[in-house]
């Protein structure tokens, strides 16, 4: 068979940056207060007639979502006209949302205040089935769910895809204040497969989990809706277009989602509130269900936290390992009460022997290091799977002799050991158990005191009772004790 000669093609040319116009505004106010009361901001985009502004029944779902689910009208600023049109395109501008018959509603500013409606708007239904689906196991619930959409639903894109959550992980106390397992029918809360589709990695986090869009319905079908500038390139390729709707996914989730994006979009205009705004408070039932959690998620802690029988082995890794399940999404847990090192107060040092002179460097940060290591019933166990990451498992304080074959834990230091988590058996009788590059070095040996780490099963747990602490107290235990974790490292390779 005979080649024959082909011209190669030339580089393809860079691609030019694109030019996209900066968005306009639309601006809604409280017609109640004497000032004006900006209660909603988002940006607009132009339209295939180039007017730029959004279709008058999304901007009403936005104010109904921000009226804590008030039915109202919008009127243009300073006008006693209301638009009434269904479906008309409204121009950037500024307007007032006006509820009938409540003076000075309240404002919502928070999702997990905001209520779902028990029956959500008819146009809503659009976006995805009422019918109930099953889910799977959270270990394989992104793939099964990627498998399932095989593309991102916006851009069709099939590499570079994480699973995302409509109502977030995060927002659990939300999910089930708000009977939302009830509503879908379902058992299987915010990982049920009802709340999770597939888009591109960076239009999860960088886009969806900020705030930057929402999906809405637009004359009939599920639309992408920009509510922000950040991602205009985006909103001029994607903005009100049809995206892929898989039949599992339920309209609850989608609605939900809609408000949880547009309270994060509007951070800012909630924080410029007036103080006399009159707000949405937080239900006692909400209050109730988070201080549940609050109290569940302690008491997994404490489950890892409580003292085994004598001799049980702590499987120190598997402590250290993170659940297995989603975790693309950024938001793998609830973030009701985020896990802190939380040190006890630190009792002060006994009075040690004089440091020899020819042991100064080499004891020139060991006070903090006794110190932290002393008393381990006064520290949590909360850094305890990072210690295995040094392969770590009993701390010790090995006292080398100016002998090879002198012991190196006396009786006299038995009492100590103990206290630092020893057992009896565990004891260093023999010089050659120390480190080889410690035994071997004349300046180590002679009487120096050295922290280093053995492979054996951790058997002494850390307990005490909690106090409180300022969070500038927690920030300093936890320096010190990461400070410690690096002293352990530098002098084991030391």
């Amino acid at each position: 068979m005979a080649f024959q000669p082909q011209a190669s093609d030339p580089p393809r040319p860079l691609i030019p940056p694109r030019t996209v116009p900066i968005p306009q505004r639309i601006d809604v106010y409280h017609p109640d207060y004497p000032t004006r009361t900006k209660i909603l901001a988002l940006s607009v985009f132009p339209n295939s007639q180039g007017v730029s502004g959004i279709p008058l029944l999304i901007l009403l779902d936005c104010c109904y979502i921000i009226a804590q689910n008030r039915n109202g009208k919008l009127r243009a600023l300073s006008s006693d006209v209301d638009i009434a049109i269904a479906d008309v395109w409204i121009p950037s501008g500024k307007y007032t949302y006006h509820v009938s018959g409540e003076f000075r509603y309240p404002i919502c500013t928070n999702f997990l205040v905001w209520k779902i409606p028990e029956h959500l708007p008819a146009r809503w239904l659009v976006m995805g089935s009422r019918t109930p689906t099953g889910s799977c196991r959270l270990s394989s619930l992104s793939t099964r769910v990627k498998v399932l959409d095989t593309a991102c639903v916006l851009t069709g894109e099939i590499s570079r895809l994480q699973a995302c959550h409509l109502v977030p992980r995060a927002e659990l106390a939300w999910w089930r204040h708000n009977g939302m397992n009830e509503a879908l029918d379902n058992d299987y809360g915010v990982d049920s497969e009802q709340n999770v589709m597939t888009l591109r990695a960076d239009l999860n986090a960088s886009g969806m989990d900020e705030g930057h869009f929402v999906f809405a319905p637009h004359q009939g079908v599920g639309v992408v809706l920009c509510l922000t500038d950040i991602i205009r390139d985006l909103a001029e390729d994607h903005h009100l277009r049809c995206f892929t709707i898989a039949d599992r996914l339920k309209p609850h989730c989608f609605f939900a989602r809609f408000a949880w994006g547009l309270f994060k979009s509007q951070a800012s205009v909630f924080a410029s509130l007036p103080p006399d705004t009159k707000r949405v408070l937080i239900h006692p039932d909400l209050t109730k269900i988070i201080d549940d959690l609050k109290n569940q998620k302690r008491m997994k802690n404490l489950e890892k936290q409580t003292d085994l029988p004598a001799g049980t082995a702590l499987d120190i890794d598997a402590m250290s390992s993170p659940a297995s399940g989603d975790m693309a999404e950024g938001s793998a847990d609830i973030d009701i009460e985020s896990p802190k090192l939380d040190l006890f107060e630190r009792v002060s040092l006994v009075d040690k022997d004089p440091v020899p002179e020819n042991e100064a460097q080499w004891q020139s940060r060991a006070p903090v290091l006794r110190d932290l290591a002393s008393r381990q019933d006064r520290l949590k166990t909360m850094y305890l799977p990072q210690v295995s990451e040094l392969l770590s498992a009993n701390i010790r304080i090995a006292t080398v002799g100016e002998e090879d074959n002198e012991q190196v834990l006396s009786d006299d230091d038995e009492c100590e050991s103990v206290k630092l988590g020893l057992n009896k058996h565990d004891e260093v009788t023999d010089d050659s158990e120390a480190p080889p590059n410690l035994a071997q070095d004349s300046q180590h040996r002679d009487g120096l005191k050295t922290i280093h780490l053995l492979s054996d099963s951790f058997n002494t747990r850390m307990t005490g009772e909690e106090e409180e602490c300022s969070d500038s107290e927690v920030e300093h235990r936890q320096e010190m004790v990461s400070q410690w974790l690096n002293e352990v490292a530098v002098y084991e390779a030391a």
